[in-house]
């Protein structure tokens, strides 16, 4: 049980609420953070994207990502990811432009924490888009 800062413990209505605060925070800083890279993807000429998920050996969603080169992408991801070892299958669903793979990775993101996934990114607020992509990518 969480403990309040030189107060009492906090019963299980108020952990409930604050955890429900929480989530609505995150949230609101998944919905604001996709606004700014929409922004910033429309400005991009017009490119395929990828949408990709990771998945365990038990169908557990892991992650949820997108890019324009996905290969590349999963290269970063197998140095840099802490999901990487359990990954056993990954799926990936092209879109017409990066603006609309940001949309569907948003969504499903929303739609897979409502499920309890997926379980590496919760928050999509570690993401600054703008600075993952590869040279290749950027131009």
């Amino acid at each position: 049980m969480q403990m309040a800062r030189n107060t009492r413990p906090l019963t299980i209505n108020e952990q409930r609420e604050q955890d429900q605060n929480v989530k609505i925070m995150a949230r609101t800083i998944r919905a604001k953070t996709l606004a700014s890279n929409l922004r910033w993807a429309t400005k991009l000429p017009a490119r395929e994207c990828w949408v990709y998920m990771a998945y365990d050996a038990a169908g557990s969603l892991l992650y949820v990502g997108q890019s324009a080169n996905v290969e590349t992408r999963m290269k970063q991801h197998r140095s840099l990811a802490r999901w990487w070892g359990r990954c056993d299958r990954i799926s990936a669903e092209p879109y017409p432009t990066r603006a609309d793979a940001l949309q569907a990775e948003y969504d499903a993101v929303e739609e897979a924490i409502d499920l309890g996934e997926p379980i590496y990114n919760d928050t999509m607020t570690d993401l600054n888009f703008g600075q993952l992509f590869t040279p290749e990518v950027q131009r």
